[in-house]
């Protein structure tokens, strides 16, 4: 998981640092159409046709003006596949023919990810250190650069990482990508206290050396060395007065100054950081509901003590919030459900197991005291695709989406699924938010043919507009997936006959005939008289997991609970069996639910 995470990471910052825009082609240059045609079929996602376009070209135009796009798109369409040996055949072409292209440093990029996708990181640094050895050196090595330091963080060294991050951050100052900077500061994380005093010798870039200094300064409170932490903490400080962590330090030395440092504590106590007042009372009080009945049957002897703060829905209150349960001995705190960023940052500064109910993107890579129950899109696109290509044999998968944020989120996720697990992206196609005639998106869709599965990431009201119409042009075989909005009555009423068997997945189904959903359940209702919902159940799930990682770490404090929390397997629960990965992100199998009659209906866990 981790592996594939920073990969995904490493292709945005490289595209993102080194994009080239091809803003249009002349018609009278040879061979312009048929370069045309396969670039729009590329963007589509329609890689068959496209690198039938391509090799045409390159067939007819070896020399070509495009050659070197050509190229690189024949490389790029070959690693989605995970062709890898031919997408290195198509970028050392590159490199070798065009190596004063603008393409040449991407191809570079390209050919490493490849060999980092088969895992042969020693390859990868081997092949790296030959790239960055040319004759002329590399004219942009930031991509090299990053996927060195990812290569580094897979063989667990983060203090190699930190440095080709910080290599690449000191090339692309002024301007930061925040891809790189949630890297760096991951890799700091894991860093000792050794470690990052030879760093500080090696590292150039300030950004990163900040980050360092931050993180030494956490260190040495967290060893009980708080004299040692307050001059740490003091020369940060002075040194970088606007950085991101500058008001953390500050708390922390007065922390220091006052005998109240946030040492790790081995004590039964749980935070809980809910919002209990403000826009999303309702949510957070049926959270701490569902989170005082776990707690009442995961410790009914009462060792474990329950510590409430309302966060208000405000960061400035939730961070506050955080550091008086450090300071009051909290070995972990549940929540919250808004706020999540504010909070984590203080609780990763606190050194104190975090379990975050929020979908905010990103969050987990905080730092390692930060962990996420919740379900995210990337849930649930493995959950559909996994189910597609297993239980449908689906190959060719489409996407029709909505062209807003929550759209184009599941498209890219959903496009990386699919390749991941073997499928093939053949059309992808967006429509404007307040459109009710999907004609002309679904026309294109059907023009690629071959679509086994299709996504439509959107909710019951547009996707009850845009279902018969699907029927009605002709996609009748198709399977249709959709998000968890589907999960309403409205669906049924407007598309029903039109929908039979279409899947979406779930965290929570109280009709499950799981044991550890049906127990939930009967407890909640016996208790509180009336039917639970999905928060009540990540609520209670995330409580248990938190009392019984406690347990696990005896009298160790707070490092031994975040360790515990990573070796946990919770099997039971009421939103499925859940472990943490590397990155403190829930591993669980979703619900899936069809439409069958004019009812849903549960499908089984992927």
């Amino acid at each position: 998981m981790q592996r594939n995470l920073f990969f995904i990471l490493a292709a945005a910052l490289m595209l993102a640092a080194c994009q080239t825009t091809y803003t249009g082609v002349d018609p009278a240059e040879p061979g312009a159409d048929l370069f045309a045609r396969a670039e729009r079929s590329y963007r589509s996602g329609a890689y068959r046709k496209a690198l039938a376009d391509y090799d045409a070209y390159l067939a007819q135009h070896p020399s070509g003006l495009r050659a070197p796009t050509v190229l690189f798109r024949q490389g790029e369409i070959r690693r989605i596949w995970k062709d890898y040996r031919a997408a290195r055949e198509r970028y050392q072409t590159l490199i070798d023919t065009y190596g004063g292209s603008d393409l040449a440093p991407r191809a570079m990029v390209g050919f490493l990810q490849t060999i980092f996708e088969e895992t042969e990181y020693r390859e990868v640094i081997r092949h790296a250190d030959a790239f960055l050895r040319r004759p002329g050196g590399v004219d942009r090595p930031v991509g090299i650069f990053v996927v060195l330091g990812d290569t580094y963080m897979a063989l667990d060294s983060p203090a190699n990482a930190v440095y080709f991050y910080a290599r690449a951050n000191a090339l692309l100052s002024p301007a930061k990508d925040a891809n790189l900077v949630l890297r760096i500061k991951a890799a700091v994380q894991k860093l000792s206290v050794g470690e990052i005093l030879a760093l500080s010798e090696r590292v150039t870039d300030p950004s990163t050396r900040g980050y360092l200094l931050y993180a030494l300064g956490g260190k040495e409170a967290e060893e009980g060395r708080y004299g040692d932490a307050a001059r740490t903490f003091s020369q940060f400080v002075d040194a970088f007065p606007n950085h991101e962590h500058v008001d953390d330090a500050r708390r922390r030395l007065m922390a220091l100054d006052e005998g109240e440092a946030s040492a790790p504590s081995g004590g039964r106590v749980i935070g809980c950081l809910l919002p209990l007042s403000g826009a999303y009372e309702r949510y957070g009080k049926k959270a701490l509901r569902a989170i005082e009945l776990a707690l009442a049957q995961a410790a009914p002897a009462g060792d474990v003590r329950l510590m409430v703060k309302d966060s208000g829905s405000d960061e400035g209150r939730a961070r506050t919030a955080v550091l008086e349960m450090a300071r009051e001995g909290a070995a972990a705190v549940i929540g919250p459900i808004v706020t999540a960023e504010a909070a984590a940052a203080e609780a990763q500064a606190a050194r104190v197991p975090i379990v975050l109910l929020t979908q905010k993107p990103d969050v987990t890579q905080i730092g390692d005291y930060v962990f996420r129950n919740f379900m995210t899109p990337r849930m649930q696109a493995r959950s559909l695709v996994s189910y597609a290509v297993q239980m449908h044999a689906a190959r060719g998968f489409a996407i029709l989406y909505p062209q807003e944020k929550y759209g184009t989120v599941f498209h890219e996720i959903f496009r990386s699924e699919v390749a991941a697990q073997g499928g093939m992206l053949v059309a992808a196609q967006s429509y404007p938010v307040h459109q009710s005639d999907f004609s002309g998106p679904i026309k294109r869709l059907l023009a690629s043919g071959g679509i086994d599965a299709l996504f439509i990431p959107d909710g019951p009201d547009n996707a009850g507009l845009i279902i018969p119409q699907l029927k009605y042009h002709g996609l009748s075989d198709a399977l249709l997936l959709g998000t968890n909005l589907w999960n309403d009555e409205k669906l049924i009423r407007a598309a029903g006959r039109f929908a039979q068997g279409a899947v979406f997945p779930e965290i929570f189904y109280p009709e499950s005939t799981s044991p550890g959903v049906q127990h939930f359940v009967q407890e909640y209702t016996a208790y509180y008289n009336e039917a639970p919902g999905f928060i009540d159940a990540l609520a209670y799930d995330t409580t248990w997991m938190v009392v019984e990682s406690s347990r696990m770490a005896g009298g160790g404090g707070r490092p031994a609970v975040r360790d515990a929390l990573h070796r946990l397997e919770f099997l039971q629960g009421a939103t499925g069996a859940t472990t943490f990965d590397a990155n403190g992100e829930a591993m669980k199998q979703l619900e899936l639910l069809t439409i069958s009659g004019d009812h849903f209906e549960g499908v089984g866990a992927w």
